[in-house]
């Protein structure tokens, strides 16, 4: 059985929380850009864990390693 890009989003919508982005969000993605060197949707993903409480993301493209005022990023692809 083969499935679209909407289909997979939907599954993953059903098994894992989606987080709203606020304005704050967005301000401190923009500092997370000009500071911290990321790239504005590393940076926004950073913002919305941090304002949410989350303390790990999983990301090929971010800092892997990095841990950034509480969140660190892990590649899950990156072999240890």
């Amino acid at each position: 059985m083969s499935f679209g890009a909407r289909e997979i989003v939907e599954r993953y919508k059903n098994l894992f929380p989606v987080l709203p982005i606020s304005a704050a969000d967005v301000g401190a993605a923009m500092t997370g850009v000009e500071v911290r060197v990321l790239s504005y949707w590393d940076a926004l993903v950073w913002a919305t864990a941090k304002s949410h409480g989350v303390t790990t993301i999983l990301s090929e493209d971010g800092p892997s390693g990095a841990n950034l005022d509480g969140v660190t990023f892990v590649n899950p692809f990156q072999r240890t």
